[in-house]
């Protein structure tokens, strides 16, 4: 499994200027939980916050058998972490909706509409599924292609918005430097990076 690099032995990302985000899961989960229960068509009390452990039905092998690639430990642990909306999915913009990672390892064989594209699917062409380094993973899914697909990047908690239909007109060349473990978000993603905000 790659190694996740450090954000601090990085060139400051151009996307986030005068930033250097720093990954938290406790952060994470935190700002995701207080989001959730801020929605007003959300009841407060469908938010569900992991068990101290975490959710114990996710392990790499329950993502693994639902299609999900092979994650480092420090993603796996967020994933596990994540809090959820209990009920039928629930839109958080039009169209978008996060995925509950509980359900999506438990009803995946009998409910195929619970089921979201993963990364390596996400591809119009599937010609670089590879691209996505291994720490980061979807953090919601999208119905049609009016719906936002959030990137979770693990290397520094940001997100980032993966563009369905493919980048029709993508960044100039050259925001990040060649071998940046972040160029990702210039070949798959939009120009929206977003800080974790706490």
């Amino acid at each position: 499994m790659e190694t996740i690099p450090d954000p601090q032995d990085l060139p400051p990302d151009p996307r986030l200027p005068g930033q250097q985000p720093r990954y938290s899961r406790d952060n994470i989960v935190d700002s995701l939980a207080s989001f959730y229960q801020s929605l007003p068509h959300v009841d407060p009390s469908l938010v569900r916050r992991a068990p101290p452990g975490g959710w114990p039905e996710i392990t790499a092998e329950s993502l693994a058998a639902a299609g999900m690639r092979s994650l480092p430990e420090r993603t796996l642990e967020l994933i596990r972490h994540l809090p959820c909306i209990d009920g039928d999915p629930v839109w958080i913009t039009p169209e978008t909706f996060p995925i509950n990672y509980c359900t999506a390892v438990i009803l995946i064989p009998a409910t195929v509409v619970y089921k979201p594209k993963w990364l390596p699917l996400l591809r119009h062409d599937l010609q670089s599924s590879d691209e996505f380094p291994p720490w980061v993973f979807q953090l919601t899914m999208s119905v049609n292609r009016d719906g936002d697909i959030w990137i979770r990047d693990t290397m520094d908690g940001t997100v980032t918005k993966y563009i369905i239909a493919g980048p029709i007109y993508p960044e100039p060349v050259g925001t990040y430097n060649e071998g940046d473990p972040r160029m990702w978000r210039e070949k798959l993603c939009d120009a929206v990076t977003l800080p974790l905000e706490s």
